[in-house]
């Protein structure tokens, strides 16, 4: 990749001819705008060898406008988090229209998450199981479904079950291949996020209802959730684990097609109590704070080679802390496993906060596509 630094009296018409390259070349390389006025010391992507990948990244209504639009121009897919549905199987309307509108306005792909989170508020197997074993149930969901994939102009849907009973493997995936038929019909696209397995017989609730195979047959991309090795209330550990995210590609690679699997990428951090005890619950942290908060505190950033991933002690108010995070280093081993794998892309969870260090390492390895 050919960089140049923008000099005084530099223009994108003298650039480009002393390059010998388009003018739309430097604009579409650097998201700029064809009357755009350059800056001294500004660098400028000239000629570009990266290629283009899908990025797709998950957003609650209540995303902060300015995080919202800051991320959509690294966007091939917005994931508006999410739609319910009730016990006669109607979708539970949420207000996501302001998403909506703001993802096509630059050329990003809105898509309807649909999930089994019961009345509890959590992902319930026993939830998914009501829907996946009643007709009528599942016929009012999928008529919903396309009165708002329609009205509401999304461009596809992304399927969360999580939980999926053993027994209701099957059943699941003939409910996909359902919501696949008639998306498709409507030439609109169909994904689902799955847990990241290392085996097909992989036992355990989180693993045993997902049918890799399938969900490389019915969907137009799969979702991989690498992330969650430390999660809120584990001990403390790397969230999403380098050399764990290679045992889940080396088995999901010969079970998808590479070029439909996203993978999952963490956009958080987690803050435990150590030592650790059973009922500590960890908080989560956003990027950019954990960062923040190691260099207050003059905490030394540790980074373990196995995991790959970055982490720090601190003491405030006599107690003692363990964070894991992700920083450029993290990043960028995760962004290596798309080129060595031959991956459609990456997909955030979640956009909520912003990490500028994750946007500008995803360009520099990267090109995203829009559709």
């Amino acid at each position: 990749m050919a960089v140049y630094i923008v000099k005084d009296g530099d223009t994108l018409e003298s650039i480009a001819s002393k390059f010998a390259v388009p003018i739309s070349n430097i604009v579409q390389n650097n998201h700029l705008f064809a009357d755009e006025k350059l800056t001294k010391g500004q660098s400028l992507i000239i000629n570009d060898d990266r290629y283009y990948i899908d990025v797709n990244g998950y957003a609650y209504t209540n995303i902060n406008k300015d995080t919202l639009n800051a991320s959509l121009p690294y966007l091939t897919y917005l994931s508006v988090f999410n739609y319910r549905y009730d016990e006669r199987g109607y979708l539970i309307s949420i207000n996501d229209t302001p998403l909506i509108e703001s993802a096509l306005k630059q050329n990003v792909v809105p898509l309807l998450v649909l999930t089994n989170i019961g009345p509890s508020g959590s992902f319930e197997g026993a939830w998914a199981h009501k829907l996946l074993t009643d007709d009528n149930m599942q016929a009012n969901l999928l008529n919903r479904i396309l009165e708002v994939l329609t009205e509401k102009n999304y461009g596809g849907i992304n399927v969360d079950f999580e939980f999926v009973y053993a027994e209701d493997k099957e059943k699941y995936n003939k409910f996909l291949q359902k919501i696949a038929d008639l998306v498709h019909e409507q030439d609109k696209m169909m994904s689902t996020a799955i847990a990241p397995k290392v085996r097909d017989n992989q036992e355990g609730i989180s693993y045993e209802g997902i049918d890799y195979k399938f969900h490389g047959k019915v969907d137009d991309k799969v979702i991989i959730m690498t992330y969650g090795w430390g999660y809120a209330t584990s001990e403390p550990k790397a969230i999403s684990p380098i050399n764990q995210l290679k045992r889940v590609l080396d088995y999901a690679v010969t079970e998808i097609p590479a070029e439909k699997i996203l993978l999952g990428i963490p956009n958080y951090g987690y803050d435990w109590l150590i030592p650790h005890e059973k009922g500590n619950v960890a908080k989560s942290i956003a990027l950019s704070d954990a960062e923040a908060l190691a260099r207050k505190l003059n905490s030394p950033i540790y980074y373990d080679e196995i995991a790959q991933t970055p982490y720090f002690r601190y003491n405030l108010n006599g107690e003692n802390h363990e964070v894991w995070f992700e920083d450029v280093r993290s990043l960028q081993a995760k962004f290596d496993l798309v080129r060595v794998y031959n991956l459609g892309g990456i997909s955030y969870w979640s956009l909520m906060n912003f990490f500028t260090q994750n946007f500008k390492t995803l360009e520099e390895n990267y090109k995203t596509n829009k559709i």
